[in-house]
């Protein structure tokens, strides 16, 4: 629960027959994050009903002395009323580093093999009912077909001690609709509804950064056009990482050839500094690679990755790099071959305002 931010765990153990094996995951990544902020708007259940008063509001990141995520919050507080439809609509610019969203309308099929995370705190207990799924919550994107998330069960209510805690749900389910389409552009619309089943039930609870990550079980891929082999490079989500002769080029050691950028490089209080990476060395960036960015110093600043040689959402629309306000290592995955294309023959860069860029990796 201490860990920061972009912490990258590693597990290690002995397999049966006495091999070490070895898991490494990225705690939290910030890379991920799909909203930069939450335009809030509530739905008439959330008027003043007599006796009723949940309400939903947006608190700002470490507010009364809770573990910070870097993200805002959306809280849930009071008592609802049995079967209103309390909607909690957010309409925001949506980021992630996935070609997951169609050109020019919707499609469902890309957003197959990622998951929708979040953190969850409760500051008192979800309640159990004897059908427990209507008392939790649902969700979906762009007004699609709702799904539920009821942590629940019938006789036992939901806490998690005052602490976050992380949900996954497949992103197929919370958005069955598909993703706004990248030639539209605007905002993606997210809903979360509460419609209790028990009269006067009270919440009291906290949720925060959102993402879209890879899902590490799925049996299907469809972020790239290939599918992933013992060869491809394992990424953060990945059950099995272990470090083998024919991947030796782990976070934790890559090769020379594979350092992009590595110094003190200062990015100024204007915003228009960058650490520039040139075409030659950017020519070693392959499929599915991770561009690793160490980030320190950052104060009341920001850092994010550009395309050096044109703009990425002409060439590639559904490239929305997210930008960052946390120290960190700093990822993203390059998981489309038009996006690869700009990067080998344009170059990128490093974007930032009031922090340091120490070092620029590739890692597979």
């Amino acid at each position: 629960a201490d860990a920061p931010n972009n912490s990258l765990i590693v597990f290690t153990w002995l397999a049966a027959d006495g091999t070490e094996q070895q898991y490494s995951c990225h705690y939290r990544p910030t890379a991920y994050r799909c909203f930069t902020e939450l335009n809030l708007t509530t739905g008439d259940s959330f008027n003043d009903q007599e006796g009723y008063d949940l309400t939903a509001t947006v608190e700002e990141d470490g507010i009364d002395g809770i573990p910070a995520l870097g993200s805002p919050i959306l809280r849930l507080a009071g008592r609802a009323k049995q079967w209103g439809w309390y909607s909690a609509n957010i309409d925001a610019e949506l980021h992630t580093p996935y070609a997951i969203a169609g050109q020019n309308d919707y499609d469902p099929a890309l957003t197959r093999g990622y998951l929708f995370e979040f953190e969850v705190m409760t500051l008192a207990p979800m309640p159990s009912s004897a059908d427990a799924d209507v008392n939790g919550l649902t969700f979906s994107m762009e007004w699609g077909d709702r799904t539920e998330w009821s942590p629940a069960s019938k006789n036992e209510e939901f806490t998690t001690d005052g602490q976050w805690q992380t949900v996954r749900l497949p992103l197929s389910e919370v958005a069955q609709k598909g993703l706004r389409p990248a030639s539209w552009g605007g905002t993606t619309h997210f809903g979360i509804i509460l419609s209790p089943i028990v009269d006067g039930a009270t919440y009291n609870l906290r949720i925060s950064n959102f993402r879209i990550v890879l899902d590490p079980n799925a049996s299907e891929q469809t972020q790239t056009d290939e599918p992933d082999t013992p060869d491809n490079p394992d990424t953060p989500d990945t059950p099995d990482n272990p470090d083998t002769p024919d991947n030796p080029d782990t976070p934790d050691n890559p090769s020379a050839d594979l350092v992009l950028f590595e110094g003190a490089q200062v990015l100024g209080t204007e915003g228009n500094d960058a650490v520039s990476i040139e075409t030659e060395k950017c020519a070693a960036l392959q499929l599915n690679d991770y561009i690793a960015i160490t980030v320190t110093d950052l104060v009341d600043g920001w850092c994010q990755l550009n395309l050096a040689g044109c703009n990425p959402w002409t060439v590639h629309p559904d490239t929305n790099w997210s930008t960052f306000t946390e120290a960190g290592s700093l990822q993203f995955q390059i998981t489309d071959s038009a996006l690869l294309q700009s990067m080998t023959s344009g170059g990128i860069l490093i974007q930032g305002k009031n922090c340091t860029i120490t070092k620029v990796e590739i890692i597979r």
